[in-house]
């Protein structure tokens, strides 16, 4: 986890489109 910072210039990694995925699934199973 020492290597975040190295890619400062590439496209969004997966990880953060998990994380808005998970975000939105947790969102919709509170709301709802």
């Amino acid at each position: 986890m020492a290597q975040l910072d190295v890619q400062p210039k590439k496209s969004n990694p997966w990880w953060i489109w998990l994380a808005i995925i998970l975000l939105i699934v947790a969102l919709i199973l509170y709301l709802f």
